[in-house]
């Protein structure tokens, strides 16, 4: 079952399980579920990596025009725990923690390593991931899958001992 290839454009699949393992392979994201019947279903979802750049609003465009890497895009998110107000970040995909670590060491260098703040540059993929889309390890989901990826919703808790 994979999150780019549902059978119908207009069809959408559901499953609830377990989450027992997930790792990146080529530009996706396996998740493997446990249902209560005791499959193991194996899901893919395009998904890519990125890192966000924070910092003054024009020295975010000069980066992005000097950067030149495909997919890059402004987004609105909370950098510090006490903003009231989410700011403008440059959003880098990239393909590997190892490319993730060369070009934020590229972005310190250009922002002469304090102009910009860097964020998920040294996390692992699986973890940005389960980040993104809310979802823990072992936790009970319910993933529906259609043609536009895996939506997931948590039906858990982490403070749930059974």
């Amino acid at each position: 079952m994979t999150g780019s290839n549902a059978s119908s454009k207009n069809q959408t699949s559901r499953i609830e399980g377990w989450i027992l393992d997930l790792y990146p392979k080529n530009d996706c994201m396996v998740v493997w579920l446990k249902t209560r019947e005791g499959r193991a279903v194996r899901l893919v979802d395009v998904w890519q990596q990125c890192f966000y750049v924070a910092g003054e609003y024009g020295d975010l465009i000069n980066l992005a025009d000097q950067l030149h890497i495909d997919g890059t895009s402004f987004e609105e998110k909370f950098t510090k725990p006490e903003d009231d107000e989410p700011s403008t970040v440059l959003k880098v995909p990239v393909q590997s923690v190892r490319e993730a670590e060369r070009l934020a060491e590229k972005v310190l260098a250009h922002g002469r390593y304090g102009r910009y703040e860097l964020y998920n540059v040294d996390v692992k993929q699986s973890q940005l991931y389960m980040y993104e889309k809310d979802i823990y390890p072992f936790g009970y989901v319910e993933a529906a899958v259609d043609q536009n990826g895996i939506h997931w919703k948590l039906h858990d808790s982490l403070e749930s001992v059974n």
